[in-house]
């Protein structure tokens, strides 16, 4: 685990989650923006109770304050939606077999605010497994069979999940994960494939892929073509890598007896022969396999599918991201925007040390930034640090700072806070104006009714 590093010069305050932030600042009543991060994290040791939280920041009678909400709270053009994941228990195995240890199941909910959302065909679990813990889902304290959900983005339209569920090998502990995007309030839960956000290109590879049920975007398969052959590649002695057939292995030897045109044939197409081979290295997928996650400043989009665990387990790979997976905002600030702020104010984010990612308001008065507070980073100016040079990975403690810069000016941090361990942002939504206030009443209405516990229903959805 990561050491957190002395940086209480830099903390003006820290408080707990569930309390409310009350800092002065000289010009945050004219401040005219707020910013709603909604954070997921995995279930801790004690309880999954819920796993994802909303943040909203924001002026409130002249000074900034930071309101806590329970789950994902998702603006909508209807109005604020509650987005959440529990676990529960199949009542079939909580009947049948009472003494033997059940296996929960984590299921999604997403409703308005103004309904209670209902969860169909579950039960409660007995109050010792109500929770999982922090390894993952292969940890030790996850019973065989369990499954669970991991909400990675969400916004007005789409929201990015992890379908993932503990298997066994042999005597270790395994688990596989399926990722994919869907509508928000899909009751169907249909997830919808990369090449929806694509135009279709008429082509013979095309047709070939649209016959073998490869799916519908060209962009998705060449990509992750190349992923799979990446990842069956072999690394030599000399430390450089050697591609799939073109070795001295035996399998190498056999691929081009068999395939004399290996060499010169289109990724593609090496991946379809392979898949004819059923060789677990080369599963069959399509693009409805891929997920949007946070990646150090931007959103970005990835395909994701496992292999065989001999294979080197899960394969990911970069999509390019399209401006259709979020929803409009009031003032629109595009990706390429964010990232060229961030390059243009490279001297200011260089005096906040550690900074792995950052949120500026649509009119640029209003800086977020999070904060490995590893002691590397803290303490050395390190490129590793930078929000542009990190993998979409986020530290174990982390710290949130707002800041009002004035042109070359950071200041000093309005408020800091402590996130909890591996939180990570799934959520960023902007008000501006007017809806400032607005957002701000509603949003107080939302907290007023505390962690909202989805009604149940033990028969099937109908």
């Amino acid at each position: 685990m990561k050491q957190m590093g002395l940086f209480s010069h830099l903390i003006v305050s820290a408080v707990a989650a569930s309390c409310l932030l009350l800092m002065g600042f000289g010009t945050v009543a004219e401040a005219q923006s707020g910013l709603l991060l909604g954070l997921s994290r995995p279930c801790d040791e004690k309880s999954c109770e819920p796993p994802a939280r909303s943040l909203w920041i924001a002026p409130q009678a002249g000074t900034l304050q930071i309101m806590e909400l329970p789950d994902l709270i998702v603006p909508r053009k209807t109005g604020f939606w509650r987005v959440g994941t529990r676990f529960y228990c199949d009542p079939k195995e909580l009947k049948n077999d009472p003494h033997r240890e059940p296996s929960p199941d984590g299921v999604l909910f997403a409703a308005p605010v103004n309904q209670r959302p209902i969860v169909y065909g579950v039960a409660q679990c007995p109050v010792h497994v109500q929770y999982l813990d922090t390894e993952s889902a292969t940890g030790d304290k996850v019973p065989y069979g369990a499954s669970g959900i991991d909400v990675r983005f969400v916004n007005d339209e789409y929201i990015s999940l992890d379908y993932w569920g503990r298997t066994d090998c042999c005597v270790h502990p395994d688990a596989s994960t399926e990722s994919r995007v869907e509508r928000l309030g899909d009751p169907a839960r249909n997830p919808i494939p990369y090449g929806d956000f694509e135009d279709k290109r008429a082509s013979d590879e095309y047709e070939l892929f649209s016959v073998l049920g490869l799916g519908a975007s060209n962009d998705y398969e060449w990509r992750a073509a190349d992923a799979l052959l990446e990842n069956a590649s072999r690394t030599s002695d000399n430390g450089s890598k050697v591609p799939l057939g073109e070795g001295d292995t035996e399998e190498d030897k056999e691929i081009r007896e068999n395939f004399p045109n290996w060499s010169g044939m289109p990724e593609v197409y090496k991946v379809i022969v392979m898949q004819t081979l059923n060789d677990g290295c080369f599963p069959k997928h399509d693009d409805r396999e891929w997920h949007i996650t946070r990646n150090h400043g931007q959103w970005s989009a990835y395909g994701s599918f496992d292999t065989h665990r001999l294979c080197g387990a899960g394969v990911n790979f970069r999509l390019p991201f399209h401006a259709k997976f979020t929803a409009p905002q009031e003032a629109p600030v595009t990706l390429g925007a964010i990232q060229d702020r961030i390059e243009i104010n490279d001297a200011i984010i260089k005096t906040i040390k550690g900074v792995i990612d950052v949120f500026w308001s649509p009119n640029h008065e209003f800086l977020a930034v999070l904060i490995d507070m590893e002691k590397d980073c803290v303490s050395n100016l390190v490129n590793i640090c930078q929000p542009w040079n990190q993998e979409a990975e986020f530290a174990d403690k982390t710290l949130l700072q707002v800041y009002f810069p004035l042109g070359q000016d950071l200041g000093k941090p309005v408020i800091s806070m402590q996130l909890k361990e591996f939180e990570m942002p799934v959520m960023d939504e902007w008000a501006t104006g007017s809806n400032v206030a607005r957002w701000t009443a509603e949003l107080k209405k939302i907290k007023a009714q505390g962690v909202v516990k989805p009604l149940l229903s033990s028969s099937p959805h109908p």
